[in-house]
């Protein structure tokens, strides 16, 4: 008898977690993100990383106020397979 109630203790438990979690992440209002991943650019070719002739007004605003990466790696230097990756998490091969 013992068993049964904890099993039934147990199931009741994991029945009820998603919905809990599901509305501890509407309370805590999850964070919305925006992953902008650009083509063929050089770490310095925009403006807000020292180009002198290059305007890029929007994206110099979003990189003061949000979050800029200065330094990054890609896992493949053809576009394609490195932004399956991102989307993924698989290696590149996959996505050739």
């Amino acid at each position: 008898m013992k068993n049964v109630s904890t099993a039934i203790l147990l199931i009741s438990m994991i029945a009820i977690s998603p919905l809990r979690a599901t509305s501890a992440q509407i309370e805590s209002g999850t964070p919305n993100v925006i992953f902008i991943k650009t083509d063929d650019q050089r770490q310095d070719s925009r403006n807000m990383t020292g180009h002198p002739v290059t305007k890029t007004s929007p994206i110099d605003r979003l990189a003061k106020e949000r979050v800029f990466f200065e330094s990054a790696l890609i896992t493949s230097p053809i576009f394609r397979p490195s932004r399956g990756n991102c989307f993924t998490g698989q290696c590149p091969g996959p996505h050739r």
